[in-house]
């Protein structure tokens, strides 16, 4: 019995089973290889493949400018700080990187006795880093999770002046990691307006392509006696959409169904079944990390998406969702770049028929009970909210949707519904789906 090929759970280290993503390696690549060196940001969904990137990087032997210079590649991942790290901790585990990978010599010596040193300040960094230059030395420095260092009050706006300051004036590049904009994620506003972010292009990290999805198959099966049927490709797109992890995790288990030696439908069951179990959490953590908009435009498709309201291709044009919620326009965009949310040539749909699910499940799990709805109602903020919802429809918003919500869902959805232009579309649609 072969080995399952699909593994989720740690980022892709051997660059043999890395997929895809050329065009985003081909972005950061480019910029240091150009003349300036420049640095890179990657942003991405939790489980979007953002460690594997880097680490591919890592594995890459870079070669740069006209010379082929091979630049030094640090790889650190912030994780390993504690929130109580500071930047001389930060420098510490750099140089100490660096010093593993330079031979014996002068240059090993001064990173040594820097390490050593009971002060180290921007100028000390800018003197070492004047000596990798003269020998003709690049670093790239891989950050992943860089959300520990951007919202870790330790690192205050002079840490991220200093290391601009070395990125712009010696042959350092920085490629970081996160899971939204650097400056979204600092802790201060001080370190938000620092020049810092401005260094960066963002690489943002998506689904993958159709055609990316379906080498990861043929590359993973290649050594197997396993193959899957179009129909079976056709069923894991429709629960795992092109989204990396989740492929692997539906990979996974329809593999472990051929080797049980199930048949065509039970092995489509189990892996439904198991998928559903293992994969709920991410989309639970994408769902809470979505803005109040971005929700309700993933309710309106998940709503919409309901077996009895499926259309065919699947897909909901902007006008029909805009229909619904003013403002998914906007919303839809982001979504899709995330990777929540595909876009196709009919339209928009969630990316997985399992996220649907789940949502409209969230939505009405734990009901609250009629007392704690009736001190609700009356609490006068409340009151106020319920006012800007068209007279004709707050009768029945109150006593046939909102009892049926989750309490933490009232709130969201009433703003939702105070939009006159949209209100009675939505009322409807959720009245339906409410039952």
């Amino acid at each position: 019995m072969k080995n399952n090929p699909f593994t989720y759970g740690n980022p892709i280290t051997n660059p043999a089973r890395f997929v895809g993503r050329e065009s985003e390696m081909n972005q950061i690549l480019t910029r240091l290889r150009n003349a300036a060196f420049e640095s890179s940001s990657v942003v991405g969904e939790r489980r979007i493949g953002k460690s594997s990137l880097l680490n591919a990087l890592e594995a890459q032997n870079l070669e740069l400018g006209d010379q082929r210079e091979t630049a030094c590649v640090l790889s650190l991942d912030p994780q390993m700080l504690s929130s109580q790290a500071t930047p001389r901790r930060f420098w510490d585990r750099v140089l100490r990187q660096l010093s593993r990978t330079l031979p014996d010599g002068q240059l090993k010596v001064a990173v040594e006795e820097l390490r050593q040193a009971e002060n180290l300040d921007t100028f000390d960094l800018s003197d070492l880093f004047d000596q990798l230059d003269d020998a003709g030395l690049s670093v790239v420095l891989l950050l992943d999770e860089f959300e520990r260092v951007a919202g870790n009050s330790n690192f205050g706006p002079d840490f991220f002046y200093g290391l601009r300051a070395l990125a712009i004036h010696h042959r350092l590049a920085l490629i970081t990691a996160s899971y939204a904009e650097l400056s979204t994620l600092s802790h201060s506003d001080d370190v938000r307006a620092s020049p810092f972010f401005n260094i960066f292009a963002t690489v943002h990290l998506g689904s993958f392509d159709p055609e990316e999805a379906d080498e990861l198959f043929e590359r993973y099966l290649a050594d197997t006696d396993v193959r899957f049927q179009k129909s079976e490709r056709a069923f894991l797109a429709s629960i795992a959409g092109a989204h990396p992890y989740y492929l692997q995790i539906g990979g996974g288990f329809l593999f472990d169904a051929y080797q049980q030696g199930l048949p065509d439908r039970e092995r489509l069951t189990y892996t439904r079944e198991r998928f559903t179990a293992e994969a709920e959490d991410t989309m639970e953590h994408s769902w809470r990390h979505s803005s109040d908009e971005e929700k309700i435009s993933l309710t309106v498709l998940a709503l919409l998406s309901a077996p009895q309201d499926r259309t065919a291709g699947g897909g909901f044009s902007k006008g029909k969702l805009t229909d619904y919620y003013s403002h998914a326009g906007p919303t839809l965009a982001q979504l899709a770049r995330r990777g929540v949310v595909t876009e196709q040539d009919n339209g928009y749909t969630l990316f997985s028929a399992v996220l649907a699910e789940w949502i409209r499940k969230e939505l009405r799990s734990a009901v609250a009970t009629p007392q704690t709805y009736e001190t609700w109602l009356n609490d006068p903020a409340n009151q106020g909210r319920l006012a800007q919802v068209k007279a004709s429809l707050a009768g029945d918003v109150k006593e046939r949707v909102l009892p049926k919500l989750k309490e933490s869902y009232w709130e969201l959805v009433v703003g939702w519904l105070t939009n006159p232009a949209t209100v009675t579309a939505a009322f409807e649609l959720l009245r339906s789906q409410l039952g």
